[in-house]
């Protein structure tokens, strides 16, 4: 059973003589059983690590610690105190697995009553043991090892992990990287990173899969063409369009070409103006290729993403383009006449006067 002395007074180290210097502490603590001193001194010197004590055997040196010490029979006896501050602690972090007391003290500050748990931490790359059990309880405890074997089964090493590797290095360094960008689980974070949106934050990556998409890219260049789905963003593509409402435009005209068998979609958007027309409304067909030319302005795609000073002098000015799917077959005011008196479809709309190149709205029952 191990004694205490009643007293255990902190001294400016002055050199005792004789000194007999313990090793063991075991040792120690036979020596406090037996002779029960009154009085264990404490006090702060340099000293040499006991060898056995040694994390790595090439340290070498004096280093100051503490040295517990007590007066029997003449003699000093002592032993190195390795920081802890008093007898109880040493005992206390020797059961726990500490070497030293800088490792003991630093753990009780971090939340840790043992060392193999407060190893575990640091290794992880924690400072507290709130924050290594919060990873823990989310998934991240050896997440880096988890991540690299995901990667690799999937043939990502050489990309997406390495571009993550560079900011991450400890498990720790995951876990504050996908808890920044608002990932509430390693498993999220993981399948995150496997599917390319290792960067990207946590409310963009869940709208992605919700809708979805299966690559960053895709997700955010639907984003910025305010597409929904992957199949809208599809079908624009198909056809070089950017922009929900381009699609949206397209869409609607290739629809009246389909069911009225228009051959060109400017004959589809000039079905869709004179449905429009107030009914009983009469317009010149010269006042109807205005309009049509007015509408076609509607479609014009966004010049070039360019700076204005990057772009041709002729295109600072410009509002665009009429895009590659619209095509076209009314090329001046005669032939929208020559449709309008061709067209059946049309004339379910109104009536046609050639004479007077006049199109009356009928009124609507």
């Amino acid at each position: 059973m191990s004694f205490t002395p009643a007293q255990q007074i902190t001294i400016a180290h002055k050199k005792h003589t004789p000194l007999v210097q313990i090793k063991l502490f075991s040792e120690f603590e036979q020596l406090l059983a037996r002779w029960q001193p009154e009085v264990l001194f404490i006090s702060r010197t340099k000293q040499t690590l006991p060898e056995h004590l040694l994390p790595n055997k090439k340290e070498s040196g004096k280093k100051t610690y503490t040295q517990f010490s007590f007066f029997q029979n003449g003699l000093f006896y002592a032993i190195n105190g390795l920081n802890y501050n008093n007898l109880t602690d040493y005992r206390e972090g020797q059961k726990a697995g500490f070497t030293t007391g800088d490792e003991y003290y630093q753990a009780q500050q971090a939340g840790f009553l043992n060392f193999a748990d407060f190893n575990a931490c640091l290794k992880a790359g924690f400072t507290n043991r709130a924050n290594y059990q919060t990873a823990a309880e989310l998934g991240f405890e050896n997440a880096l090892q988890k991540l690299h074997k995901s990667c690799s089964q999937k043939n990502l090493l050489d990309t997406t992990y390495k571009k993550l590797i560079h900011h991450c290095h400890t498990d720790a360094d995951i876990w504050h990287f996908a808890t920044q960008h608002g990932y509430t689980t390693y498993t999220e974070f993981e399948q995150a990173v496997l599917t390319g949106f290792a960067n990207a934050n946590a409310p963009d990556f869940r709208k992605a899969l919700e809708q979805g998409f299966q690559s960053p890219e895709s997700f955010y260049q639907a984003q910025k063409g305010q597409f929904e789905s992957p199949n809208e963003l599809a079908a624009a593509q198909q056809h070089g369009i950017t922009q929900k409402d381009e699609l949206e435009n397209y869409q609607k005209l290739t629809n009246i070409a389909e069911a009225h068998q228009l051959p060109a979609l400017d004959q589809a958007l000039l079905y869709d103006l004179l449905t429009d027309l107030q009914p009983n409304r009469k317009i010149a067909v010269d006042r109807l290729w205005k309009m049509l030319k007015e509408a076609e302005k509607s479609l014009r795609t966004p010049a070039e993403d360019r700076k204005w000073f990057d772009r041709p002098l002729g295109q600072l000015f410009s509002k665009g383009k009429i895009p590659a799917w619209y095509t076209t077959s009314l090329q001046a005011p005669e032939d929208i006449s020559i449709w309008l008196l061709s067209q059946k479809n049309a004339n379910n709309l109104g009536h046609y006067d050639p004479d007077g190149e006049v199109f009356e709205r009928f009124s609507i029952n």
